[in-house]
Order: structure tokens, then C-alpha cells, then sequence
């Protein structure tokens, strides 16, 4: 899973220092809605939430393509709270699995920390654009149903 996600960080364009951390940190509906309420002022649930602990990062470029990562170590410092039970519900209306959905998150989470906003429709659309782009190579690199392993309690 490592591999999986420091290479959607890479896609998603999102570089920094040597020796940044990226929390994943898997929560309950319960436990999502109280963090979207406190932080966002929105009293509902959702399915993924990120926050961005380092410094903003101005002037980024997506890679051009599916070879053009840098080589260096970088990183990023931040947190992607996600919800698990509301991909297992989401995934499939989507016609999708609930590993799909959450990598899925996860590259939402990480485009957010690369300075993406999804908050009006021209910004949705380019953060819509850049998931499918970074989840159409996810998808031939990685068997994303056997990184994640999705069991409901």
C-alpha cells in the first residue's frame, strides 16, 4: 500500500522536503462528521477529509505523464481522514469496489494537499480531471482490490 500511495503523492504532484509523513488514519461515520463539523462547519458526514500540516505549496505541476516523478525523496506532512463505510456504501452506485472508492479518497486527500479545491464547479471539474488522470494509472501500475483489504465489522 506504501508503494501505491507514495506514487498517487507523486501523481497528484505533491513534493516537499526529505523525511515529511503522510497520516492515513481510517474513521467511523461518527468520528468523520464530528471532524467535518469542527473543522469545516459542516454537520454531516463525508467521505474524506485532508489537512495539510506543512507549509503551502505555490507553483506545483502535475507530472506530464506517468514517467515524470522526480527520483529525489520528497514528501509532504499531512493528514487523510477517511471513512471506510462510506465507500463500502457509495462503491456501488458507482458500479465499483469499496478499495476502489477508497484509493479513490486517498487521491482526492492528496490532490487537496497539492493546493487543489473542489469548492466551485470549475474547480471540481479540474480536480475530477486529475483524479481520473492519476486513478486511469493507479489502475494499470497496481491491483488496487489486493493492496487494500476492506472488512466490515
Amino acid at each position: 500500500m506504501v508503494e501505491m500511495v507514495e506514487r498517487a503523492a507523486c501523481l497528484a504532484g505533491v513534493q516537499g522536503e526529505k523525511n515529511r509523513e503522510l497520516n492515513l488514519i481510517f474513521v467511523s461515520e461518527q468520528t468523520i462528521r464530528k471532524i467535518n463539523d469542527r473543522y469545516l462547519g459542516r454537520n454531516r458526514r463525508t467521505d474524506v477529509i485532508a489537512f495539510n500540516l506543512g507549509p503551502v505549496q505555490d507553483g506545483f505541476e502535475l507530472p506530464k505523464d506517468a514517467e515524470d516523478c522526480p527520483e529525489e525523496e520528497g514528501g509532504i506532512l499531512g493528514e487523510i481522514y477517511i471513512c471506510p463505510r462510506v465507500a463500502s456504501q457509495t462503491a456501488p452506485s458507482y458500479k465499483t469496489t469499496p478499495e476502489t472508492e477508497i484509493t479513490l479518497y486517498i487521491v482526492h486527500g492528496l490532490l487537496h494537499l497539492a493546493s487543489y479545491e473542489d469548492d466551485t464547479s470549475e474547480n471540481q471539474a479540474g480536480m475530477r480531471k486529475a483524479e481520473k488522470r492519476i486513478m486511469k494509472i493507479l489502475q494499470q501500475e497496481f491491483s488496487i482490490n489486493s493492496v487494500l483489504r476492506i472488512e466490515e465489522s
